[in-house]
Formats: C-alpha cells, structure tokens, sequence
C-alpha cells in the first residue's frame, strides 16, 4: 500500500501544479508522452525500512518535469530550466503535505543534458527521498 500511496501523492500533486502525470520505467517515455508541460515518474525503490508491524518505510524515486520547446536558444532553455526547477521544489514540498506522507528530501534535482523524448523538450530531473508511515496490525 505505500507504493500505491506515494504514486498517488506525486500524481495528485503534479496533477495540481498543471502537469500531466506519467509514471514507468524510462524506456517507455518516449512513446507515451503526449502533452506538455508532462511529469514523468520512475518506479520508486525502497531505501530504508524501519519497523516490522508498524513503522516507516522511504523509498527514492526520479521524477522528470518536461516542457515542449524544440529549438530553443540557450537563454530560452536557462529560463524554462529556472522555471521547471522551481515547480519541482513546489511538487517535492506538496507531496510532502499528502497523507500518509512523512516527509520528503530532495537529493539531486538537475537540467537534463538532452531531450528525453523525440519531441524536443527540456526536461529537469528531480531526485527525492520520501519517508511514509505503515501500520500492519
């Protein structure tokens, strides 16, 4: 159930800053992105756990924030870049206030060095830790 619950916390707040959300691994980006601005989330992956009934699990997951913007100057893309790094900062602290969620820590978030897609997007990829309570009583 955490798994399902972080999904739906990075869905929901994507979904809220205008995003169209989009999860799986990296491979299949390309053929399933059809409308920009597009969040893209890999599978998370369980880093730590704590607890055996109840206790807290956190799991690391990349998300990619994508604007269509083929051939853009380098000023265009430093811009698009500022403004997708700044609605990933909105998105980690939102996913951070969802239920069940603990807390979250943003590890990594950096321009992408080329267009994820064949579409000609700029792309920020966000790196992040979120800690979410379980209880299996």
């Amino acid at each position: 159930m955490t798994r399902k619950t972080l999904v739906a916390a990075v869905k929901e707040a994507a979904t809220e800053l205008g995003l169209c959300f989009h999860s799986g691994f990296r491979h299949q980006m390309n053929q399933s992105i059809v409308a920009y601005p597009a969040l893209w989330a890999v599978p998370p992956k369980i880093i730590a756990a704590n607890g055996t009934r109840e206790g807290q699990i956190t799991y690391r997951t990349t998300v990619y924030l994508m604007s269509m913007e083929p051939k853009a100057s380098q000023d265009a893309k430093d811009n698009t870049w500022e403004l997708l790094e700044q609605t990933a900062l909105q998105l980690a602290r939102a996913i951070g206030e969802k239920k069940h969620i603990a807390g979250v820590t943003v590890t990594d978030c950096s321009p992408a060095e080329y267009a994820l897609t064949n579409h000609g997007d700029i792309a920020v990829a966000m790196t992040f830790d979120a800690r979410i309570f379980f209880c299996n009583l």
